[in-house]
């Protein structure tokens, strides 16, 4: 006979009772996350709103979803709930987890399987559980799916990367500019300007075209002020004595400088 000491649990936000955190395990497992041990240094978007509550006059409940399940069932039990509801870091849900869960490790994927089977044998489960089950609906959608393929280039239009979803984050690498760039991206047609790299939906055929666009195009906002700082420099950059478009560099660069300059860019 299987051990049935595990169980599902999730977090509540107690100012709207909403679900945001789902994990499974055993024993004390559901409490550790309000423990000042396990957040302390923690800069997670699940330690971030949990701040957030407390810091609202507000409690964070810890509640045991589904017990008495053996370990296998809570796996799996785990992985349905974090679909159904959704992570928010990859626009699906309001979740914050990272991963899938279940057995999830490093190095798999972090995104569902288009065709995942949402159903659970319901006679694991007691009769409270079964109804609490059944009572979860799904308000999980996935946008990224639309994104076949992104691509990446430098600042002078040389092509970096060209990847596939699954192969941006085929490693376990998942910081947060990542998960920044997929979500503006979801967010906008046009360009992401980064740090040290262009990045987009579609294959990019002239730089000076998306840059002259991106700075005149009403229906772009800059998500970040870093956005436009990273403009001003890839300008400043591409301007050189002996250059053609020089004087092209430099009138864009004043409108990136005047936008900056109002104190209340678009972003």
């Amino acid at each position: 006979m299987k051990n049935k000491d595990y169980y599902v649990y999730g977090l509540i936000d107690t100012r709207d009772n909403e679900i945001f955190y789902v994990g499974k395990g055993n024993g004390s497992r559901y409490k550790s996350h309000l423990s000042g041990k396990f957040q302390k240094g923690d800069t997670s978007g699940k330690y971030f709103l949990i701040r957030d509550i407390l810091d609202s006059g507000f409690e964070v409940k810890s509640e045991i979803l589904f017990p008495y399940l053996d370990e296998e069932s809570s796996l799996e039990l785990e992985k349905i709930l974090i679909y159904k509801l959704g992570r928010k870091i990859l626009l699906e849900g309001n979740l914050t987890n990272i991963v899938p869960g279940g057995k999830w490790k490093p190095g798999d994927s972090i995104f569902y399987e288009e065709n995942f089977n949402v159903d659970f044998n319901l006679d694991k489960l007691d009769f409270v559980s079964k109804e609490r089950f059944l009572s979860i609906k799904q308000k999980s959608t996935f946008p990224y799916r639309n994104i076949k393929t992104i691509y990446k280039y430098d600042y002078y239009g040389n092509l970096i990367l060209e990847s596939s979803l699954e192969g941006f984050f085929e490693k376990w690498e998942l910081e947060n500019e990542k998960f920044n760039i997929l979500r503006l991206l979801l967010e906008e047609d046009l360009p992401i300007f980064g740090l040290n790299y262009v990045y987009t939906k579609t294959p990019l055929k002239n730089i000076l075209f998306t840059i002259s666009t991106i700075i005149s195009s009403s229906s772009y906002t800059f998500k970040t002020q870093n956005s436009l700082l990273n403009m001003k420099t890839l300008l400043e950059s591409l301007i050189s004595f002996d250059s053609k478009e020089e004087e092209y560099f430099k009138d864009k660069l004043k409108e990136v400088e005047n936008i900056l300059g109002k104190g209340n860019p678009k972003y």
